[in-house]
C-alpha cells in the first residue's frame, strides 16, 4: 500500500471535497492528534522529513496533509518518498488553475512519478447535469429542466454555489418540484450570475425575455446604472468574441486564449457572436455608443431619483438585439 498520495486537478469543489472526506474519516478513526496539515509555501524538504519520520500517537496511522508543492528536486522527491514512516501518510493536494496560460508546476509530474495520484477535472456539462440530479436526490427534491437550464446559467458551473443554492431552493419550494420562477426570485438576487442570465437570454435571441429580466432587476433593487455598466462591459466582450470567431476560432477555450479573457465569458458570448450578423453587431455597437456619449456629455440625464432616461437607454440598447 501507498505511503505517498497526490490529489490534483483544476476542480477545486470536488478536490476540496475529497480532502475533507479523508480527513474527516481519518481523524474519526485515529484522532486529531495523529493529523497535521502544512503549507507548502512555508516547507523545506528537512521540515517536511522530519514531520513523516513521526510515528503516530497511540494509533495505527498518522496522516499529513500538504496544501501545494514544496519546492523539491527530483532527487529530493525520491528521498521523501524512501524515507515515510511505514504508519505515515503523506497526502499533497494541488489546485491547478483553469487558465491555460499558467503551467502547473514542474515538479509535479515528478510528484506524480513516485504517488499514487488521482486527479480532479473540470466537469463537462453532461456531468455536472449528473451531479445536479445527485445532489437533489440527496435532498429529496426535483427541478423541472428549464428550472435546471436557468439556475446553470445564472449561477455557471461552480459547484459549491450550486449546492449551496439547491439547498436553499429545496427548503423554499417545501416539497414542490423547483421552477423557474423559484430560481428567479430565490437565486442570486444580485449578482454576476445574473448578467450571465441576461446576456445568455439577448445570445440566444431571446430579447423580450431579456427586456423582462432587466425590469425585473430593477425592481429586485439593481440601478439602472448597474444594468447600464454591466451591458457596456458584456457589449465590448462580444465584440471580441466576434471577431475571433470570424477568425475561425470557434472553441471557448481557443477564444480565451486569443483575446485574454476568461473562458466562461467567451463560452456564455459564443451564441451571440455565431448568431448576429456583422451588420447587425455594428448596429448594435453603434447604439450603444451613442447613447453612452450622450450620458456623459449630459445630453441624456439620469439619478438615483429619477432614472426614467437611464431605463429608456437600457430598454433601446436591449431592443437593438432584435434587429440582429
Amino acid at each position: 500500500m501507498s505511503s505517498l498520495y497526490l490529489f490534483s486537478g483544476q476542480n477545486s469543489f470536488a478536490l476540496s471535497e475529497e480532502v475533507r472526506r479523508w480527513t474527516d474519516h481519518f481523524i474519526t478513526k485515529y484522532g486529531s492528534e495523529n493529523f497535521l496539515k502544512l503549507e507548502a509555501a512555508d516547507l523545506t524538504l528537512g521540515k517536511l522529513l522530519d514531520e513523516v519520520a513521526v510515528a503516530p500517537f497511540i494509533a495505527e496511522k498518522r496522516l499529513v496533509v500538504v496544501a501545494g508543492v514544496p519546492k523539491l528536486s527530483k532527487s529530493d522527491l525520491q528521498m521523501l518518498a524512501g524515507q515515510i514512516h511505514l504508519n505515515v501518510l503523506l497526502l499533497f493536494v494541488v489546485e491547478l488553475s483553469t487558465d491555460r496560460r499558467r503551467k502547473p508546476p514542474a515538479i509535479l509530474k515528478d510528484l506524480a512519478g513516485v504517488a499514487e495520484h488521482r486527479m480532479f477535472p473540470l466537469l463537462t456539462h453532461a456531468q455536472l447535469q449528473g451531479w445536479l440530479q445527485e445532489q437533489l436526490k440527496e435532498l429529496g427534491a426535483s427541478m423541472t429542466q428549464e428550472a435546471e437550464r436557468l439556475l446553470l446559467e445564472i449561477i455557471g458551473e461552480d459547484q459549491a454555489m450550486l449546492l449551496q443554492e439547491l439547498r436553499k431552493l429545496s427548503i423554499y419550494a417545501s416539497g414542490s418540484e423547483i421552477a423557474p420562477q423559484h430560481v428567479l426570485a430565490l437565486v442570486v438576487s444580485m449578482g454576476e450570475g445574473d448578467d450571465w442570465h441576461f446576456m445568455d437570454l439577448l445570445g440566444e435571441g431571446r430579447v423580450e425575455e431579456a427586456l423582462t429580466f432587466a425590469h425585473q432587476l430593477l425592481k429586485r433593487g439593481v440601478t439602472s446604472a448597474e444594468l447600464w455598466n454591466r451591458l457596456l462591459w458584456r457589449v465590448s466582450q462580444l465584440v471580441l468574441v466576434s471577431g475571433a470567431v470570424a477568425e475561425g476560432v470557434t472553441q471557448p477555450n481557443a477564444i480565451a486564449a486569443a483575446v485574454g479573457m476568461n473562458p466562461y465569458v467567451a463560452r456564455s458570448l459564443l451564441a451571440s457572436a455565431r448568431r448576429l450578423k456583422p451588420d447587425a453587431l455594428v448596429s448594435i455597437v453603434d447604439r450603444v455608443v451613442e447613447m453612452d456619449v450622450s450620458l456623459k456629455t449630459g445630453a441624456f440625464k439620469s439619478t438615483v431619483e429619477a432614472p426614467e432616461e437611464m431605463n429608456a437607454i437600457v430598454d433601446r440598447c436591449i431592443l437593438a438585439f432584435r434587429e440582429g
